[in-house]
């Protein structure tokens, strides 16, 4: 049984609410630290919503395709509200410069865990839709905006939840299958969330529970590659 407190940390949080003077190795281990303090004793770093906050080799992160010194106008910004356009750079600026010191943020956030006692996990969100009612938002991955055909509804758009992808595909569950062996591989978690609750929708209506049963087989194989690097590290 899980005992303690877990705590979830947003993708881009650590990114909307700093400074580009924070963005460093030090303001990363602060961060833990100031959890630690609190009594947190496992804290899931969530690492993706379509695109990650790291420079993934398997996913396109979040700011593919932005010019930090270009215009508000630039094809991924054009279709934030005007009011927003400052709020959306200030997350893929910050994430940029802490890249180019070099500090792979979700492997700082776990190494600093062990120092300071505390679980450190990655959380990957399953199904995310930030954004979907907005064309050429940041936040949306190539593969969800060239495959409408894999949505859950394919055959209309009336809300965002239609627009989730269906796990019954196999395209699907490979494009997750990726990064979660990444995500094994890359950053030696002591545990691994896959969150399924934001956003809850990942079957074509009717079909939830014949999805279930193929979610609970695809979800065993996700176990076994757990075990199995919990074998190889020990």
């Amino acid at each position: 049984m899980l005992k303690g407190l877990f705590f979830n940390q947003d993708c881009t949080d650590f990114f909307y609410s700093r400074g580009p003077e924070q963005m460093n190795g030090e303001a990363v281990d602060a961060f833990v630290d100031r959890l630690a303090s609190l009594g947190v004793t496992a804290l899931l770093v969530n690492t993706n919503a379509q695109r990650t906050n790291y420079a993934s080799e398997v996913w396109e992160p979040l700011w593919t395709g932005y010019d930090p010194t270009g215009p508000d106008d630039q094809p991924v910004l054009k279709h934030q509200p005007a009011e927003g356009v400052a709020a959306m750079r200030r997350p893929l600026n910050n994430m940029l410069a802490l890249v180019a010191k070099d500090v792979d943020y979700p492997a700082r956030m776990i190494a600093r865990c062990r120092v300071r006692g505390v679980q450190g996990w990655i959380s990957l969100r399953m199904n995310d839709l930030h954004d979907v009612h907005l064309p050429d938002s940041p936040l949306l991955s190539t593969f969800w905006k060239q495959h409408p055909e894999l949505s859950r509804v394919p055959y209309r758009d009336s809300g965002w939840t239609d627009r989730a992808l269906d796990y019954a595909h196999p395209e699907v569950r490979d494009h997750y299958m990726v990064l979660i062996r990444e995500s094994l591989a890359r950053f030696d978690p002591d545990g691994l969330e896959l969150d399924f609750m934001r956003f809850g929708y990942h079957f074509a209506i009717g079909h939830e529970r014949d999805g279930g049963v193929l979610l609970t087989r695809w979800l065993s194989e996700v176990r076994d590659l757990v075990l199995d690097w919990e074998r190889r590290r020990g």
